[in-house]
């Protein structure tokens, strides 16, 4: 600091002037380094910063602008259902349990399996067999209940022929024709 102060008196009271560069000058002139603006300059660590936080955190993409269309009327077909299916399966029989209802079953003629005994869940068919009572089912299909009774049809009467004890041949026989038997003349 001295020797400024010594050659700041001497400069002044000598009046020198001097037109050389000052040290500013050559150190702006000589292109090693520039300086720029103090608000450009980033530190490399706040750069690194930068890129660090766009790929934890993208930017979101533009949204999309949908051009609106004109409503127009959406023709629709009417809707169909499915015919419900008809039971192809007969009642034949039921055995009710009053005191186990659980253990009831129920005599099906079903096409294809034939004749077969049924309780209660089994499927007869698309069909699932939801109860049995004395005489009629209830089964399912989806949430479609229907109810099956027994048929019962008119009672056949047998006419039966009598059969004369063993070795005593023919004799004594009633002779029966056909048309009674059938007819019940």
């Amino acid at each position: 600091m001295l020797c400024a102060n010594q050659w700041l008196e001497y400069a002044h009271n000598n009046d020198i002037q001097d037109d050389s560069p000052s040290i500013v000058e050559i150190f702006q002139n000589s292109g090693n380094i520039v300086i720029e603006n103090e608000q450009e300059k980033v530190s490399p660590l706040v750069s690194q910063a930068g890129e660090f936080t766009l790929i934890i955190d993208p930017p979101k993409p533009p949204e999309v602008v949908k051009k609106e269309e004109p409503l127009q009327p959406k023709i629709t077909q009417p809707v169909t259902f499915a015919p419900r299916p008809s039971a192809r399966f007969k009642l034949l029989s039921t055995s009710y349990n009053r005191d186990r209802p659980e253990d009831s079953v129920a005599l099906i003629n079903e096409p294809g399996k034939g004749e077969h005994w049924a309780k209660v869940g089994d499927f007869i068919g698309n069909f699932v067999l939801e109860k049995i009572e004395h005489g009629t089912i209830i089964y399912r299909y989806g949430s479609q209940v229907s109810e099956m009774a027994v048929e019962i049809n008119a009672p056949v009467r047998i006419v039966q022929e009598s059969v004369p004890p063993f070795g005593q041949g023919t004799q004594g026989r009633r002779q029966v024709d056909r048309k009674s038997i059938l007819f019940g003349d």
